[in-house]
């Protein structure tokens, strides 16, 4: 072999060589950029569950807070109701005249 074959020869072995370390370090590359991606992502998740979680345990707070609201405000129309009734009727006088008798 000529000089000038060995030079060819180690100029392309050399080529190579640098294209493998290029390859590697590029896969490399890619595989932390993939691993960052796959953590930004679970983080993503972990926060949205943990705000998801936190606004439906208000919500669902919110919503108990608000039945019995209703449940009470019903209870005095229906009371409040039944009162005027009996005064309308005349049995209210008769009622608190039996409170007053311990009955």
């Amino acid at each position: 072999m000529s000089s000038r074959d060995q030079t060819a020869y180690k100029a392309g072995e050399t080529k190579g060589q640098v294209q493998e370390k290029t390859g590697r370090a590029t896969d490399t590359v890619k595989d932390t950029a993939q691993q960052a991606k796959d953590k930004a992502a679970g983080a993503k998740d972990t926060a949205a569950g943990k705000t998801g979680g936190a606004a439906d345990a208000t919500k669902d707070q919110t919503g108990s807070y608000a039945g019995a609201a209703k449940d009470k405000a019903l209870g005095t129309a229906e009371a409040t109701k039944e009162k005027a009734v009996k005064r309308t009727v005349g049995m209210a006088e008769e009622e608190e005249e039996n409170k007053k008798k311990g009955y």
